[in-house]
């Protein structure tokens, strides 16, 4: 459940960009506040993450900070 205060904040100021790697954690209440998301979908090692799955969709992907960043600085 979502503070009353907290969407009264994010009405009252600049749009907000959420960045997270977790789909259930942050994209998925992120995007039900309706701000913009950006998923950094990291590779794992052996396949699996410590958290849920989430059928979130983030405005955003990308595979790593380093693309997120340069797609943020190109003209």
């Amino acid at each position: 459940m979502v503070d009353d205060w907290l969407l009264e904040f994010f009405a009252e100021h600049e749009p907000v960009l959420h960045v997270a790697q977790s789909k259930y954690h942050d994209i998925s209440q992120a995007s039900a506040l309706g701000l913009d998301t950006v998923w950094i979908d990291r590779p794992r090692a052996n396949g699996a993450g410590a958290t849920r799955t989430a059928d979130a969709t983030p405005t955003w992907s990308f595979s790593n900070l380093e693309d997120f960043a340069a797609a943020l600085l190109s003209p």
